[in-house]
């Protein structure tokens, strides 16, 4: 995305947050109770009426998720903060990686955004993820040639 683009989907989301329009009525920080009913879906029609639960970045949803099955499942004993830890995922504060670029801001983990009490600081347009690199997969199911 180009800048312009990025400060122009923050700003937006920042105005429904502050109506508490649309799923920001229900966006949470709180990121320390597990509930094993809530659902990611990647596909699919919303369903507003179902989808009465917290709402918080799909990233944390799949980190917090696997945590909790993780403790569940005696696989690990410790704080989700500490769980983060052991699978780092790199990021940039989003006005720092806006200002310097992907090659010189700042390189973050996301356990650093996230408490002891597990409440999770910035917003959900705080931060900028990394992502490994992807290839895209035609219809004919081979990687897509640009």
């Amino acid at each position: 995305m180009t800048n312009q683009e990025i400060n122009d989907l923050a700003a937006l989301a920042q105005q429904a947050r502050k109506n508490k329009a649309g799923l920001w009525k229900k966006a949470t920080s709180d990121l320390s109770k597990f509930n094993p009913t809530m659902v990611f879906r990647n596909h699919g029609t919303p369903n507003p009426a179902a989808d009465s639960g917290p709402v918080f970045l799909p990233k944390l949803f799949r980190r917090r998720s696997t945590f909790g099955v993780a403790v569940s499942a005696q696989m690990f004993n410790g704080s989700f903060k500490n769980y983060l830890k052991t699978e780092p995922d790199d990021c940039f504060v989003t006005a720092d990686f806006l200002s310097q670029g992907p090659h010189a801001a700042l390189v973050h983990h996301l356990d650093e955004f996230v408490s002891t009490t597990s409440q999770f600081q910035p917003d959900a347009g705080g931060l900028v993820f990394r992502e490994n690199a992807s290839t895209g997969i035609g219809k004919n199911g081979k990687p897509a040639k640009w």
